[in-house]
């Protein structure tokens, strides 16, 4: 069984598009789902940053989805950094989302609390100055370790990013076990809804999360390309004026957009390709700090090597 485990509605909230005027995603969940199960994703979820509201308008409209799992991206805090984390978790609901939210200042409580109450949850990333950080590696290791499985494909980040974090992932695996791999595309426009994934053998949501908690998952599908640098803040500007066309016409819609009048003051900017430069520029720095970050690794692994061969008997002449 497949699913795409990293999705996003609009209602997540805004982050990457925001000085642009643009929310993070237009779709809707009843989309999103259509989309997902047309995809060949056995299992559907949403996860909007820090709220179950698209997860709970979906199961309004449709009711109870055997295939449907409720989800949520998490935004937790890391004592002693000024970094965030965010993480996925799955299998939510109303009262489980309020601890969360109570406990999301503080990485080690939340990811303990998930860990007892047996709710599965991966590492997704860092989030800083940029909308991925990659911070030291030291610190990458410390926080790798809270978790039990790890986002090794995710369909927003390019090539070298993901392999970055797989090899880091496995590395993880070699010291202690079950780590299980997470694929999803991180999706803010319906394009790519379902084109990365997490898969499992498991007939059923109960069966799919079981393989979650066991570590027996892993990633595939596709990553971001040159291509979509260009097709993803066209996707994303395009759903922004039909959204707003819709409302025009009364067919409603978050009241938090802007309107019309803030639209047409972000236009120019839009217009520019003020998204598509800043995604441009984003990819080019997140690819340089993905080599500087693999020079600092290669650097420790170096230096562990030296300290072990120094207590290595040697050969007397």
């Amino acid at each position: 069984m497949r699913a795409d485990l990293h999705v996003h509605s609009r209602y997540s909230g805004a982050r990457h598009y925001r000085r642009a005027g643009l929310r993070d995603s237009y779709a809707e969940p009843g989309q999103i789902y259509d989309r997902a199960r047309a995809a060949g994703m056995g299992l559907v979820t949403i996860t909007d940053r820090d709220t179950l509201e698209g997860c709970l308008r979906l199961l309004d409209l449709r009711g109870d989805l055997p295939d449907f799992l409720v989800g949520e991206e998490i935004e937790a805090g890391l004592p002693g950094s000024s970094l965030k984390i965010h993480l996925n978790a799955w299998s939510l609901d109303e009262a489980r989302h309020g601890e969360i939210s109570r406990l999301r200042d503080d990485v080690v409580d939340l990811t303990r609390y998930l860990r007892a109450e047996r709710i599965p949850f991966c590492f997704n990333h860092f989030v800083g100055a940029l909308p991925v950080d990659l911070p030291s590696a030291a610190l990458y290791w410390r926080v790798l370790s809270l978790f039990d499985a790890l986002e090794v494909r995710n369909g927003m980040q390019g090539r070298h990013y993901n392999d970055l974090i797989a090899a880091m992932a496995a590395g993880e695996a070699q010291r202690r076990a079950p780590v299980g791999f997470i694929g999803g595309s991180d999706a803010h426009t319906l394009r790519r809804v379902g084109t990365t994934w997490t898969e499992a053998r498991a007939a059923s949501r109960e069966e799919f999360v079981d393989a979650i908690l066991r570590g027996e998952t892993v990633a595939g599908g596709r990553v971001r390309t040159a291509g979509d640098i260009l097709l993803d803040p066209v996707s994303l500007v395009g759903a922004h004026y039909r959204h707003l066309a819709r409302s025009l016409a009364g067919g409603g819609g978050p009241a938090d957009d802007g309107g019309w009048l803030g639209s047409l003051a972000t236009l120019p900017l839009q217009a520019l390709g003020a998204p598509l430069v800043g995604t441009a520029v984003y990819f080019v720095r997140v690819r340089a700090h993905v080599r500087a970050l693999q020079q600092e690794i290669a650097a420790l692994d170096l230096r562990s090597f030296r300290e072990r061969m120094r207590s290595f008997p040697r050969a007397q002449d």
